[in-house]
């Protein structure tokens, strides 16, 4: 009875420490890392898996930002983590202290779609500043820092400059990018969507009202094909048109943006 009762005792205790198949044998460095900063009863938040690139030019914010000294590495360490945290409390962000998807999402995204976003090649001209540019374009310092890695400090633009400037023009996410133009003050861009031309006007109705609803002002004629005009504080005068690609099968939608001038805040 006496080696039963230890062999029990044993199998327990296997059983509470996670056996080899067990989740709690099975849980990775970073999901510990997750849970020892998460309260009992609250979500594990979801961590991405950054990059070098991700992470080199997110240090390289962060420190343009005065919010980490070190050398851009392109690794995560404690010095990064502290980093981050902050820029998630300064911002609003979950506090994970790691390159979550939405921290990720707030600068912009990964490194390999940057160049998927509408932007502008925007020339500094005397007065302007970092932030007082954010939000006449609609985007956060960080964001704009992102794309301007040659910046060293947020407090230090200089006039005749350009300045790579993302603005927030909601391309849905399925569409395919064909082109993509950045020029000084303009964007071009060209998109390929699975669509048939022959639904086009339905899809030029949809993506009106996406505008309008991210506070463009959107305007056509008779027909959504004959083009769709927009206007923001940010954007004085874009256009996007319809035509059939290759075949009325797919649809190609072709965007130009004008950077708004300073009046046209009042839009």
């Amino acid at each position: 009875m006496v080696r039963a009762g230890v062999l029990l005792l044993m199998i327990l205790a296997v059983l509470l420490a996670g056996g080899p198949g067990s989740p709690a044998a099975e849980r990775t460095l970073a999901q510990d890392q997750a849970f020892s900063g998460s309260a009992p009863g609250q979500a594990v938040p979801a961590v991405h898996q950054p990059t070098v690139q991700d992470l080199w030019q997110v240090q390289a914010v962060l420190r343009a930002l005065g919010m980490y000294d070190g050398s851009l590495t392109g690794a995560f360490d404690a010095a990064t983590s502290a980093a981050l945290e902050r820029l998630q409390r300064r911002y609003g962000l979950r506090p994970t202290g790691v390159l979550d998807q939405d921290t990720l999402a707030f600068l912009g995204g990964p490194a390999d779609l940057l160049d998927r976003q509408a932007r502008f090649l925007y020339t500094v001209q005397p007065g302007d500043t970092l932030s007082e540019l954010a939000v006449r374009f609609g985007v956060s310092v960080p964001r704009i820092l992102r794309y301007n890695p040659n910046v060293s400090s947020a407090n230090r633009i200089y006039v005749g400059h350009q300045l790579v400037i993302p603005v927030e023009f909601p391309m849905p996410a399925q569409y395919e990018v064909l082109r993509v133009q950045v020029l000084p003050e303009r964007f071009l861009g060209s998109y390929l969507v699975n669509v048939a031309f022959a639904d086009a006007d339905r899809l030029a109705d949809d993506l009106a009202t996406l505008l309008r609803q991210k506070g463009f002002e959107v305007q056509y004629e008779h027909r959504a094909l004959d083009g769709i005009t927009v206007r923001n504080q940010s954007i004085g005068l874009g256009r996007i048109t319809f035509s059939p690609y290759r075949s009325e099968s797919l649809t190609r939608v072709d965007v130009g943006l004008l950077v708004a001038s300073g009046d046209a805040a009042n839009l």
